[in-house]
């Protein structure tokens, strides 16, 4: 039987749940326990939808043996290892991480091989995407006085992703990362705040390849040591592990959003292929 990393979320007025693996498997409910069945079903139909596409499903990716996600009551989340040996508990950085959903540590000479290459995977899916939707779709907005990711165009959900990527991997200290496209010959928004974004196709697609090769050549140069190591301090200190885990959760949890705007414009999505 196939299994899948669900992600749980407490937002401000109610939790949901999406799925790292089924790009744009996303589900709300009233309790978590409304937020679990409603995800069950949604990962059904999901899949049922890609049969009738033609697509093909993706296997899971889960380590064996496999770990179930469910919220913690005080932060983070809470995870359980099911074999006879062990039930740990772990919390990153004070919010829900998908860490089945990305490879975690094997050797101490393989791990940022593989890093490397869910990074140069989620450039790819990432950038086919953002050519999926035409140009003239780029400020298309699903929810118009929505807020958070559905409330943005297609043009700044896929630059938020970008501007994640260079907050995350930028505390790593390997530099900073390619800064957003301004919109030309625009004048500031505001006191303090620079101009207005060019959120068009073009700087898009050209941000995110640029922000994409920034985060692989980041990630390249990490060492084993950097995975256990803290970075910065208080309550913005996490370990180098935890901030690929966050950049990588975040990318995924953003990119799911794009498969409702594409499809609401007729546009069937990309196959997943992280």
């Amino acid at each position: 039987m196939t299994e899948y990393a669900v992600v749980v979320e407490q937002g401000p007025h109610n939790p949901s749940a999406y799925v790292p693996d089924l790009s744009g498997c996303i589900m709300t409910g009233r309790m978590v326990e409304e937020v679990e069945r409603n995800i069950r079903e949604a990962i059904d139909q999901h899949l049922e939808g890609m049969r009738e596409d033609g697509d093909p499903i993706p296997g899971h990716i889960l380590w064996s043996p496999t770990w179930t996600f469910r919220p913690h009551p005080r932060a983070g989340i809470q995870y359980t290892k099911e074999d006879s040996q062990m039930n740990r508990r772990h919390a990153i950085g004070g919010m829900m991480a998908a860490a089945a959903a990305v490879p975690l540590l094997k050797g101490q000479g393989d791990e940022v091989t593989d890093w490397v290459g869910w990074w140069e995977r989620s450039k790819k899916y990432t950038l086919a995407i953002a050519e999926a939707m035409p140009a003239d779709k780029y400020d298309y907005v699903p929810f118009k006085n929505g807020e958070g990711d559905a409330g943005r165009s297609f043009g700044a959900l896929m630059q938020h992703i970008a501007q994640a990527e260079g907050f995350y991997l930028g505390r790593l200290g390997k530099g900073a990362a390619p800064a957003a496209p301004a919109l030309a010959g625009a004048a500031p928004a505001a006191k303090g705040k620079g101009a207005p974004a060019d959120t068009s196709k073009a700087a898009t697609v050209k941000y995110l390849n640029d922000v994409f090769d920034w985060s692989i050549a980041t990630v390249k140069q990490l060492t084993p040591a950097d995975m256990t190591k803290t970075f910065g301090q208080g309550k913005q200190a996490m370990t180098g592990l935890s901030l690929l885990l966050n950049a990588m959760v975040h990318t995924g949890h953003t990119r799911g959003y794009s498969d409702m705007y594409l499809r609401n414009n007729n546009i069937k999505p990309p196959t997943y292929a992280v």
